[in-house]
């Protein structure tokens, strides 16, 4: 049962159950858990929220479209409850929903993913009232990618990224898998191409791979792959940061330099290609 917390009467009816009775054994009396969405950036929307027992089983599930968002009252046993919240959620996450913690979502294949944003927390219910307060953590980097130059055949060209996380479960693990993403680049100006695509938290963010596809003469054909994530990981990239930064990264291969750039930091590094 969901109450907001825009009813006062909630709290005295709290207290005037049976279980309010002074001197009374209060292990078994429910815990009225609230979730203060309050703080959710009015940006976030399509939230997704659960709430699981000790033993991993649903508790709540609650749907909240857009904002504004308020806080939620949820009558739950004492004991220790675990909150997952995930925002932004479209199509592009698929979700696999088994009644228990172990359910996850998983990205819709060639596209970019979800701008995922997650909150999770392990709270003890026990007692009369709790309150969480949900701090939502940016769980995906927007990727500006420019190559410069030429490689192996004439563009136009397309861009392939290919991760090894698929998904996320409701409890923060990793769905290992292949996963691609793809994107389109027409010449800008001359040898310049840009790409574009959110990439979701990696496990392993070494294990990130480009492959650079040419499209001349209505053709399909891989001319070059690159180990960006190991690249990343190299120009200082902080991929366990708790709200992942948008990357701008700039690939020159005339002079084998890869410019990574965020909004707090800059690197060059050279990098060995054979064109």
């Amino acid at each position: 049962m969901v109450k907001l917390w825009n009813l006062p009467l909630l709290i005295l009816a709290a207290f005037a159950s049976s279980c309010s009775m002074i001197g009374e054994d209060r292990d078994e009396c429910p815990c009225w858990y609230t979730i203060d969405l309050t703080e959710v950036d009015g940006r976030v929307e399509n939230l997704r929220l659960w709430l699981f027992d000790h033993r991993g089983n649903t508790l709540e599930r609650m749907e909240l479209d857009a904002p504004p968002y308020g806080k939620y009252e949820v009558k739950v046993e004492r004991g220790r409850v675990f909150c997952s919240v995930w925002g932004n959620i479209s199509e592009k996450s698929r979700l696999h929903d088994d009644g228990t913690v172990g359910s996850y979502y998983s990205k819709a294949d060639s596209c970019s993913s979800d701008p995922l944003f997650n909150y999770m927390a392990v709270v003890d219910a026990d007692s009369d009232l709790v309150c969480d307060t949900v701090r939502l953590r940016k769980e995906y980097a927007v990727v500006d990618f420019t190559l410069k130059g030429t490689i192996g055949s004439d563009g136009p060209y397309e861009l392939e990224t290919v991760m090894s996380t698929v998904g996320r479960y409701l409890d923060g693990g990793y769905i290992r898998g292949l996963s691609n993403t793809y994107s389109y680049s027409e010449e800008i100006e001359e040898g310049i191409y840009k790409f574009g695509f959110d990439m979701m938290r990696q496990e392993n963010m070494d294990e990130l791979k480009l492959r650079i596809f040419s499209l001349a003469g209505g053709k399909k054909m891989v001319v070059k792959e690159f180990p960006l994530g190991k690249w990343l990981l190299m120009s200082g990239y902080d991929a366990t940061a708790l709200d992942m930064a948008d990357i701008s990264v700039v690939l020159d291969l005339a002079v084998g330099q890869l410019s990574v750039r965020t909004e707090d930091w800059q690197s060059a590094l050279h990098v060995g290609i054979e064109i």
